[in-house]
């Protein structure tokens, strides 16, 4: 069975899965492009330019 979170051609990977015990677990798989990570880590004014 994958880990997760884990980094796979640059996106971040998130499994939730409902039930461990069972063979046809039930979850989903989230993948978030790094880059998109980096852009909403950063300061809001840094990203867009503040009301000259």
């Amino acid at each position: 069975m994958p880990r997760f979170p884990q980094v796979r051609d640059d996106q971040l990977i998130l499994g939730l899965v409902k039930d461990f015990d069972t063979l046809d677990a039930s979850g989903m798989i989230c993948t978030i492009p790094l880059e998109d990570l980096q852009t909403l880590s950063k300061p809001v004014s840094e990203v867009t330019p503040a009301n000259p």
